[in-house]
């Protein structure tokens, strides 16, 4: 009994704990279905939630865009209205015609119909300046670029166009609202730009720097942004560049920024006590700046070029160039500006015909690029030496070389050996040679009066040449000598002459005979006042007033050939 009781009671608890299972596996199963059921409906929820949110961020740009347009063709609407309104007003308070308005009262309402819509219109460009800059501000955190600079150009615009008005108090506030953004902007992509020239290899590898497409394209759009960012800038000139600087236009802050390594290395090998820095070796830095332009203006033409010529219709190569010659200049003038000057005349003749070199290569190089505004960049030799202490220098130097060059010449002992027989003396050919090196230097200066000094030191120098010419005849000892020597001097002043002769007809000595004659026009102007004056006749002063350049000299070379052959003859 005992037994079969306990069984019964084992089956009974088994059942129960079995059923007990099943309930619990059947409510987890209901459960289970029910997350299950509840899951789907939230990823459902959560996908059209997704959905609901692209569709109300693609209309609240589409609003934002078509309220921007809206807005700026409103208040450029107004601000029509506001004039023809002006003028309307203007005209009737000029008339006042009493059959028009008898009540004087009413020109009174008509003032204050004008002062409400300035009002409403200083209101509107208010509330304008405000809007965009909040969306400025969004686009900005938003990482759209280039919709903030559009904001931003039309809130600069506007305050370019409040700087003729009335409105002090409006156009300093909008004057404000433009530096603040725009310097926030300079430096945002000013970091931009330099973390991304760093990656293509700007300055030194970028030859062999092979960036991913990806950091091509985000440096394009950087510089197009930097490039509309210029646009509309009114900001006034530096007053803090120096003065030799002058003729050279602000850099671009694109341009800026990319010369920040550039001038870095610059000032470390060249301004600086390293055995780089010496004042003697200019062809050092001078070759350094070459290869810069060498190496960075095809990086420059590839990935910049194109891009600063759409948007602001200038070239980043001649800006670019333009900087690097900044750089050399401030270096040269330092150099060349004082008093005594810090070099030699060695070292000056050398700075001399590397800054010529340095200007023949830049030319050549926009000759092969085909630069529309090339001569946009100020020549790089008038720059350093058209300076007033500078170019005396240079005549000097320029005038002690040629009269040592002439000691060497006429101590050669080939000096009337002919080179080609027939033909001229090797003394003929090599001081033709120097009056052309001379010529082709200060050719490279711009004022036509800077120029004519050089030009009397090319008749100065020819005087002397003929004078020792024919000392050089005189001095012969022997009869047979002396005719011989004669001979030689007399064809050798006739080839100085006749090459004289052929540069009447060059357009450079063309253009200098037509500033001489306005100078000695003045001259004559002068010198006739003074007779009036004295009351007393011209001279032949006034005949020497009508030559131009080289016509005395000619005469003088003339009458000595003359005086060579009138001897000869005698003899």
């Amino acid at each position: 009994m005992d037994s079969d009781r306990v069984v019964l009671e084992d089956s009974s608890s088994a059942r129960t704990f079995f059923g007990f299972i099943n309930k619990e596996l059947t409510d987890a199963k209901l459960t289970t279905k029910l997350l299950s059921e509840l899951l789907v409906n939230e990823e459902n929820r959560k996908v059209l939630l997704e959905s609901r949110a692209f569709e109300l961020t693609q209309v609240t740009k589409v609003n934002i865009k078509e309220r921007t347009e809206e807005i700026s063709s409103t208040i450029k609407s107004l601000m029509n209205r506001t004039t023809d309104i002006r003028t309307q007003l203007g005209k009737v308070v000029r008339e006042k015609l009493p059959n028009r308005c008898d009540d004087a009262s009413a020109y009174l309402k008509l003032d204050k119909i004008a002062q409400l819509d300035k009002s409403r219109d200083y209101v509107l460009v208010i509330y304008f300046i405000i809007f965009a800059s909040n969306k400025v501000n969004s686009f900005l955190r938003d990482g759209n670029k280039t919709e903030a600079i559009a904001i931003f150009n039309q809130i600069r615009y506007l305050r370019n166009s409040c700087s003729n008005s009335d409105c002090a108090n409006l156009w300093k506030y909008c004057s404000e609202v433009v530096d603040t953004w725009e310097k926030e902007l300079q430096e945002r992509f000013a970091v931009d730009l330099v973390n991304l020239l760093e990656k293509v290899g700007w300055p030194q590898r970028v030859e062999i720097a092979n960036p991913s497409s990806d950091t091509i394209k985000k440096l394009q759009s950087t510089i197009r942004c930097i490039a509309r960012l210029t646009l509309g800038n009114l900001k006034p000139p530096d007053i803090t560049r120096p003065s030799i600087l002058i003729d050279y236009k602000q850099n671009s802050p694109l341009v800026e920024i990319m010369m920040r390594p550039l001038r870095k290395r610059f000032r470390y090998h060249f301004c600086s006590s390293k055995p780089t820095n010496d004042d003697t070796k200019p062809e050092w830095y001078f070759t350094q700046v070459k290869h810069w332009i060498r190496d960075l203006v095809s990086f420059l033409e590839t990935h910049v070029e194109g891009i600063v010529i759409s948007e602001c219709h200038t070239s980043a190569i001649l800006d670019f160039v333009q900087a690097l010659s900044e750089i050399l200049i401030l270096k040269t003038d330092v150099l060349l500006s004082t008093s005594t000057g810090r070099v030699d005349d060695s070292v000056f003749s050398k700075i001399l015909e590397e800054s010529i070199r340095y200007e023949l290569e830049v030319k050549t190089l926009f000759e092969e690029l085909s630069l529309k505004d090339k001569d946009k960049i100020p020549p790089f030799v008038n720059t350093l030496f058209s300076q007033p202490m500078v170019l005396t220098r240079w005549l000097s130097i320029e005038k002690r070389g040629s009269l040592d060059k002439l000691d060497i010449l006429f101590a050669s002992p080939t000096a009337w050996n002919r080179v080609v027989v027939p033909g001229p003396t090797e003394i003929s050919e090599l001081f033709v040679m120097m009056l052309r090196f001379i010529t082709d230097r200060f050719s490279h200066l711009r004022q036509p009066g800077q120029k004519i000094q050089f030009v009397e030191l090319l008749i100065e120098i020819l005087d002397d040449f003929r004078i020792r010419c024919i000392q050089v005849w005189n001095s012969s000892n022997s009869d047979k000598d002396h005719v011989l020597k004669g001979v030689l001097v007399g064809e050798t002043l006739g080839y100085v002459q006749s090459i004289l002769e052929s540069w009447e007809s060059l357009p450079f000595f063309v253009n200098l005979d037509y500033f001489w004659g306005k100078i000695r026009q003045v001259e004559k102007e002068d010198l006739e006042f003074r007779r009036i004056r004295k009351f007393s006749g011209i001279s032949k002063e006034d005949k020497v007033l009508e030559k131009l350049l080289f016509s005395d000299v000619q005469e003088r070379y003339t009458s000595s050939i003359e005086s060579v052959l009138v001897s000869m003859s005698q003899e």
